[in-house]
């Protein structure tokens, strides 16, 4: 039961740093170094007080730059490398119990795909939202609806996450039957 609550706790803040890159890394030092949180043999340096340091700086600036439109246009332009690199780091520090090839295997496709598929999706639906009579405002409001999602996914899935990824499975299943919808010309 270890190893699967591992693999569904990775997979959560996996998708949240789609969101946003280091809030979930800050959540899993917090965790870590207050002890309910036990890391990967090789990853315990994310909960260490140097890391914790980095991943605050590193989450304040990165919010508030995505409210700058420039930076918001550059950061939009490295999200998905950035986000897949986080979320392979984010699943491989969950795996506790499996060979390191399998372990890698699981945070790659697991990881990393899960945080690219939740940060395209999000690309096209600021893509899709936000033109340039409306950009300021709703750049704004997108910002912070993906801070603020990064933020709870990562709490909830640190605090209860059976019940968060049950939570995340059914907002994915509804996501894929909007997209289909969409696709089909329905509304």
């Amino acid at each position: 039961m270890s190893l699967v609550l591992n693999i569904l706790i990775g997979i959560g803040l996996s998708a949240a740093s789609g969101f946003r890159v280091f809030i979930p890394l800050l959540i899993m030092s917090i965790s870590a170094l207050s002890g309910d949180l036990i890391l990967a043999e090789n990853f315990e340096w994310i909960g260490s007080y140097s890391a914790l340091s980095i991943f605050i700086v590193a989450t304040i600036i990165e919010a508030a730059a995505y409210y700058l439109p420039a930076i918001d246009e550059f950061l939009e332009k490295v999200s998905k490398p950035t986000t897949m690199v986080a979320g392979t780091i984010i699943m491989s520090s969950f795996v506790v119990d499996l060979s390191p090839m399998l372990g890698w295997v699981l945070a790659i496709i697991a990881g990393g795909g899960t945080s690219a598929i939740v940060n395209q999706q999000r690309l096209e639906s600021k893509r899709n939202s936000i033109s340039a009579n409306n950009m300021n405002l709703k750049g704004v409001l997108f910002s912070t609806r993906e801070t603020c999602s990064a933020a709870s996914i990562s709490l909830l899935m640190m605090l209860a996450p059976i019940t968060s990824f049950i939570v995340i499975l059914v907002l994915f299943f509804f996501l894929i039957r909007q997209i289909f919808w969409a696709l089909n010309g329905k509304s």
